[in-house]
């Protein structure tokens, strides 16, 4: 494995026309070759995908002892955990959001920040940040509403192949999915209210 990264080229772009474009854009070009999503393509991309696992998996342990019991006397570990983290996931989806049509080129303009928005990892990267927005607009977040927390950890099915029957089972389903979590969240809101 460690031959594999030392072999691999510092940024990596498959697409020609993509790198052409960003070949003056060394920042742009080094994010677009980490929210690319292909763990083995670079070294950045490499190093830079594995920080977003860590952090997905960090706060997914995160989400779960923070409701343990045996663990309040982390509360501040915990809350500090959450507001990092969920800092640095905006920033990415928001990244992903600004960069859609380098990332996915079949697509152009605001057509391809859309098609990034519906699609399942679109989906999964919005509902996984929805408590932070919400308590930042100072919204009371309820246990509910944090409970969307836990869809960080179905974020790391971008670098793991076996998740994509996963995500093909969710777009054939998304209807349903849709439906459920509207009717769940205006159940939520009628319950803060």
């Amino acid at each position: 494995m460690f031959q594999k990264i030392k072999n691999a080229p510092l940024i990596y772009i498959e697409d020609k026309v993509i790198n052409e474009k960003l070949k003056n854009k060394p920042f742009i070009r080094l994010l677009v070759d980490v929210l690319d999503g292909d763990l083995w393509s670079s070294k950045i991309s490499f190093w830079g995908n594995n920080l977003i696992i860590f952090l997905i998996l960090i706060s997914t342990f995160e989400i779960i002892f923070s409701t343990d019991l045996n663990f309040l006397k982390y509360t501040s570990v915990f809350k500090f955990i959450f507001y990092s983290t969920s800092i640095i996931f905006s920033f990415e989806i928001l990244a992903r959001i600004l960069l859609a049509e380098y990332l996915n080129p079949k697509y152009k303009g605001i057509k391809a920040k859309f098609m990034y928005l519906f699609s399942f990892y679109g989906i999964i990267d919005i509902l996984s940040i929805i408590p932070f927005i919400f308590g930042l607009l100072g919204f009371n977040v309820s246990n509910y509403l944090n409970l969307l927390r836990i869809f960080r950890v179905w974020r790391i099915a971008r670098y793991i192949p076996s998740f994509s029957n996963i995500s093909q089972a969710f777009s054939s389903k998304r209807n349903e999915i849709f439906t459920t979590l509207h009717e769940s969240l205006k159940k939520i809101i009628s319950i803060a209210k």
